[in-house]
């Protein structure tokens, strides 16, 4: 990884430059730290949030950890639920939450699907979510305190600007490079970078152009690493709802998937959205191969190769 790529020097890039539309005092920063590399904003993925702390009425600051002070004043009042919202009400605590956006940043670093950085960029919001708890409808437990299900109200009065947050920068072809497989099986989303450099797609732009990847590292039950990468695409409205009518056949599948392809802006972007999400049937697969076995020819060699090996050995992320 490129040093002026290191995780500090992209944290204290985040942390010294002010979210604008466009990011692009965050680009410019980018390009100092590491010239050789153009980064690129491609996705932002938002409405998620994390809990906050506690202020009071005029704002004052309680706690920024609003699980272990919950506990530590359950424990004063006796572990009593009665005794504690009795004291909670009475001070009238504010909750705050951090609404939370992620943007993803690509930087092409080599000739193959995969040769990309991948940089997440958090840009969070401290507001005033709701009042800790709602006197006219006590809770019955902490959870209920700690994230109710139906608050009696929202809020969402900022507390300061938003600010960015490094999350992690990736060299995603080194990421899926040490990706662990089963034995004889490639990993899903590898064969789907693969499909995607042997099709037609890939001859028309980068896989990092329109996808990223949503990447998980974490511990199974018994300590050892499991890896996970899904694909997100970057598509920038919601990808469409292909409809396949039962007796579509010929010149008139071909031109749905054709439409599809002409709207998500590049060809077989269908397969690519039926391996990925439900918006497009699996069945469209079977129906577009029986088409190609019947004599119509409406998909480019490659991608008939890429979908023969599906109908072969299905998959989907």
């Amino acid at each position: 990884m490129d040093e002026g790529l290191s995780a500090e020097r992209l944290a204290e890039l985040c942390q010294h430059t002010i979210p604008r539309a466009g990011h692009r005092a965050l680009l410019e920063g980018l390009s100092r730290l590491s010239p050789q590399h153009d980064f690129r904003w491609v996705l932002t993925r938002g409405g998620w949030y994390r809990l906050g702390g506690v202020v009071t009425e005029s704002g004052a600051r309680i706690t920024e950890n609003l699980d272990a002070w919950l506990q530590q004043l359950f424990r004063d009042c006796g572990e009593t639920m009665g005794v504690f919202v009795e004291r909670v009400a009475k001070a009238g605590y504010l909750v705050t939450r951090w609404l939370g956006k992620t943007h993803y940043f690509v930087a092409p670093t080599g000739p193959g699907s995969a040769d990309f950085f991948q940089l997440e960029v958090e840009e969070l919001q401290e507001v005033i979510a709701r009042a800790l708890i709602d006197p006219a409808a006590p809770p019955e437990d902490l959870d209920e305190v700690m994230d109710p299900a139906l608050p009696s109200a929202q809020l969402f009065e900022p507390l300061a600007a938003p600010h960015y947050v490094f999350r992690r920068v990736t060299d995603v072809s080194a990421f899926l490079a040490e990706m662990p497989g089963r034995p004889l099986q490639t990993p899903p989303i590898r064969r789907f970078i693969s499909e995607w450099e042997r099709s037609s797609a890939g001859r028309t732009g980068r896989f990092c152009d329109r996808w990223v990847l949503s990447l998980r590292n974490h511990k199974g039950v018994h300590g050892e690493a499991i890896f996970t990468a899904t694909p997100a695409c970057t598509y920038g409205r919601t990808i469409p709802r292909l409809h396949i009518p039962a007796l579509a056949r010929g010149p008139d599948l071909a031109r749905l998937v054709q439409q599809f392809d002409h709207e998500l802006g590049y060809p077989f972007a269908w397969y690519f959205c039926m391996i990925h999400s439900h918006h497009v049937p699996t069945s469209l697969g079977d129906s577009v191969y029986q088409d190609l076995r019947t004599g119509f020819d409406y998909l480019p060699e490659r991608d008939q190769a890429v979908l023969a090996e599906w109908i072969r050995y299905p998959y989907c992320l």
